[in-house]
């Protein structure tokens, strides 16, 4: 904020060293300029603050930056945000909150390092944006006094009791469990190049999608070990599939086939053979497991080798770090409620000590041995949900009070 008030201040000392437009006669050149808008004219006030031309263009570049579409709406749409940070900086004053230089400081390397740039590179990105640094300095500056603003005024009413944390886990621990019977028909880049496999890829699409073999053209042109099934890979729970999939199959109908799918160096096409739907309870309790993963076509054979004579987690991890094509997972002890629905159908009712079995998998096959399993969710478990809560609780509040500074600012847009 400092830098932009230093860059509207230089704009406006060379306003007022500029010749001024001649006295009477024709409008000359200085007249042309006067007449048109200049960078630094107001675009509104908002409570007594202006907002430039200048500000709506930086941030319209910056919303560009990040993704947005060009057009009328994008200018509108960088007013707005500017507008809304004007309240939210004017409502963290009220509550006694400022953003020192530090604080920016370090909310602009995070901004930074959650999109996995140095600020070398953030610097390099907005200069060929043609944004200022001030212009982002002050985007994150009105976000973190606002966060600051809410949580100072609404945190204690956030706050979630015990009593409401054992009402959320017993809802979270019932839904409904939505899963797919799958066959798949999986092509490597690296046999035809990437620009005929998909070529291919569409013209599969199609034609399986108006009533071909799907089986016969796994056969024919699957490299995924399901081919010798037929591209059979069982059922897979929604909530374990990618939002891209998961979002294809609930557009397809049973029997339908998907569009080509990126895979990594290849590409899929889904074939959705069966629906399944129903209300699962899952009870608080918390589990701690080993997931084993194995490749290839021998991937069954591995897994069964591995789980011979029912084994404990130890001695399963150990097995399994004996191939390559294997690979053991010991997750930490997890509430079931947060778990994925595949992983809850496939140790529903195992005790410790027991396994799932090798179950399909994309590419291979799974199991999972349970190496404890606890009545009651665990102390993290409370705490992770507590803070998933409170920041939904917050999210509502601040909602509400923004609309509420926004029907009493007094709003001039020019």
């Amino acid at each position: 904020m400092l830098a932009r008030n230093a860059l509207v201040a230089a704009a406006l000392i060379a306003a007022a060293l500029s010749p001024p437009p001649f006295e009477g006669g024709p409008p000359g050149p200085w007249a042309t300029q006067a007449s048109a808008q200049t960078p630094f004219e107001p675009a509104a006030v908002v409570n007594g603050d202006v907002v430039t031309r200048y500000d709506v263009e930086q941030r319209a570049r910056f919303l560009r930056m990040s993704g947005a579409q060009p057009g009328p709406e994008l200018e509108q749409a960088a007013l707005a945000q500017l507008t809304d940070d004007r309240i939210k900086l004017a409502a963290a004053e009220m509550v006694g909150l400022t953003v020192d230089e530090e604080t920016l400081a370090r909310g602009v390397r995070e901004y930074a390092a959650n999109r996995g740039l140095t600020m070398e590179a953030l610097d390099a990105q907005l200069r060929r944006a043609g944004v200022d640094m001030a212009a982002l300095e002050d985007a994150i500056a009105a976000d973190i006094a606002w966060r600051g603003a809410v949580r100072r005024r609404f945190g204690a009413q956030a706050e979630p009791s015990d009593a409401e944390l054992d009402q959320e886990l017993a809802l979270a621990a019932t839904g409904q469990s939505v899963s797919y019977r799958l066959q798949e028909l999986s092509m490597p880049f690296a046999a035809r190049g990437e620009a005929e496999t998909m070529a291919l890829a569409e013209q599969l699409s199609r034609e399986l999608g108006a009533g071909g073999d799907f089986r016969a053209a796994v056969q024919r042109y699957s490299s995924s070990p399901s081919a010798a099934q037929g591209g059979d890979i069982g059922w897979i729970s929604e909530a374990a599939l990618p939002d891209q999939v998961a979002r294809e199959l609930a557009a397809t109908g049973e029997g339908g086939v998907t569009a080509p799918l990126p895979l990594p160096g290849g590409v899929t096409i889904l074939k959705l053979v069966e629906t399944r739907r129903e209300t699962v309870q899952a009870g608080a309790e918390t589990l701690d497991l080993v997931m084993l993963q194995a490749r290839g076509a021998t991937a069954r054979q591995l897994l069964e080798r591995v789980l011979q004579g029912e084994p404990d987690c130890a001695t399963a991890q150990a097995r399994a770090e004996t191939d390559a094509d294997l690979n053991a997972i010991r997750s930490d002890p997890t509430d079931s409620a947060a778990m994925q629905q595949t992983t809850r159908d496939a140790v529903r009712g195992l005790v410790d000590g027991q396994n799932s079995g090798p179950l399909p998998a994309q590419g291979g096959a799974i199991a999972f041995v349970v190496c404890s399993r606890v009545s009651g969710a665990s102390p993290e478990a409370r705490e992770a949900l507590r803070g998933q809560v409170r920041s939904q609780r917050l999210e509502g509040f601040a909602a509400g009070w923004l609309q509420e500074l926004r029907n009493d600012a007094v709003i001039d847009r020019r």
